[in-house]
């Protein structure tokens, strides 16, 4: 028998090899589509440390406060909670807007004075978002307490206001809050110093008044180190979501309708070749070093990860198929806007920058009756330096002739400040953000 075993392979030697040949390839194959999960990755690095602040030491107890009382009286003051224009300002409409207001400004006011401010922890998903349309409304309403102080006369108290508003702004982008507070908080921030831009070229403050809000600004820049927090609240949050989907407490189409239905069979789901818990984590942590990685870098060197292949799509769904299928899924419905929330900070840094010329250029022209032909003329005695852009670290830009401030935008390309307004642009105040250039108009 072993003779004739041993006659046959020497006969048919090639045969042999390619079957064996064949049958490593299958068993390579079987090994890497039907083997386990990973080993849990290390994520040490995306690790978010608590601080356990005290309740009336911590600003988000004062603030959200605040944001319960406007809740209370919201529907009183609906045809007014927008901030009112200068055109449609009534002085006794807003004195019993500011006096009904008066306990909510009370609270906003002590936590703004607190030094710290921490979110209550989100541990994933499935807690849900935290209502923050309250926390926007107060930005609101100090738009109009501003307004209301500047009408009667007190414009440094106005422009305190305003700045007290970026604060709560830049407040809501560090508390150690995801990616929605951190979105609201830049919101909160734009609205305040796109008020003050309207309302710059009808103050009478002085050269010497105005002047110090220049670098008061710098206190509001928005920070990478918070965003590089959220990014890192929003892996964890991910992650025990993961977890969630893994343990049948959510499902993929709950994650997607934003609704979680206690009438959903809840079975655990079983983990192979179509879900695999830790891969699925390492991917996500993958995405969130790297956008932490871009929280220091200028837009010019961002490091973008290999966009997967997008899914094909049949009866308007994304048909996911393939080793961990049900992960790569997860990790697209939860893993988002990373680039864009980097986008949204260098925006941000831009609205400072863009306002402190615009009240360096308007001091110059209080003095000289004229705009100046260069920026450069504004240093050393309007600012001490031009702000830089972080597209490339270079200043921003300035045209006399068109009486504009910008910036290139996300196509890198100076285009001497052409931008594409839109009629939802075109209000005073208020910067053009387009794939051109960022501009600001100088209405002085």
């Amino acid at each position: 028998m072993a003779n004739m075993m041993f006659n046959f392979i020497k006969r048919h030697r090639t045969l042999v090899v390619i079957v064996l040949i064949v049958a490593g390839l299958c068993l390579l194959m079987y090994i890497k589509l039907f083997r386990g999960d990973i080993e849990p990755p290390d994520v040490s690095d995306l690790a978010i440390e608590y601080e356990n602040i005290p309740d009336q030491e911590n600003a988000f107890t004062y603030i959200d406060d605040a944001g319960e009382i406007y809740m209370t009286f919201h529907d009183q003051i609906k045809p007014r909670e927008q901030p009112v224009r200068m055109t449609e300002y009534d002085a006794e409409r807003m004195g019993e807007l500011m006096s009904l207001c008066s306990k909510m400004f009370e609270k906003l006011d002590r936590g703004l004075a607190c030094e710290k401010i921490q979110f209550p922890e989100m541990k994933s998903y499935l807690d849900g978002f935290p209502a923050l349309g309250p926390w926007r409304q107060l930005g609101r309403m100090q738009l109009n307490r501003s307004l209301h102080l500047f009408m009667q006369g007190r414009e440094e108290e106005a422009l305190d206001v305003l700045l007290d508003t970026m604060k709560l702004g830049c407040m809501m982008e560090s508390g150690k809050g995801g990616t929605i507070h951190y979105l609201v908080g830049a919101a909160v921030r734009e609205m305040a110093l796109e008020k003050f831009r309207v309302l710059l070229p009808k103050m009478t403050l002085a050269p010497y008044a105005l002047k110090p809000y220049i670098k008061r600004l710098d206190e509001y820049a928005a920070d990478g180190e918070a965003l590089a927090t959220c990014f890192k609240v929003n892996y964890r949050l991910c992650a025990n979501t993961v977890d969630d989907v893994r343990d049948g407490n959510i499902t993929t189409e709950e994650l997607l309708s934003g609704e979680v239905s206690s009438s959903t069979p809840r079975k655990k789901r079983r983990t192979g070749y179509s879900f695999r818990p830790n891969e699925t984590k390492k991917m996500m942590a993958d995405l969130s070093r790297n956008a932490v990685s871009n929280t220091k870098k200028p837009f010019s060197e961002f490091t973008r990860p290999e966009v997967p292949v997008e899914p094909p799509v049949f009866g308007g769904h994304a048909l996911y198929y393939g080793p961990n299928s049900k992960g790569r899924h997860l990790r697209d419905i939860l893993m988002f806007a990373d680039e864009r929330l980097a986008i949204q900070k260098i925006h941000s840094n831009i609205s400072i920058g863009a306002t402190q010329l615009l009240i360096a250029l308007k001091c110059y022209k209080i003095e000289n009756s004229d705009l100046p032909e260069t920026l450069d003329m504004l240093v050393p005695d309007y600012i001490d330096s031009l702000p830089e852009v972080d597209y490339d670290n270079k200043p921003l830009r300035y045209s006399k002739a068109k009486k504009i401030i910008y910036s290139i935008g996300d196509d890198m390309k100076d285009s001497g400040g052409t931008g594409r307004p839109t009629s939802r642009h075109a209000r005073p105040g208020r910067i053009v953000w387009s794939m051109d250039d960022h501009v600001l108009k100088i209405d002085f």
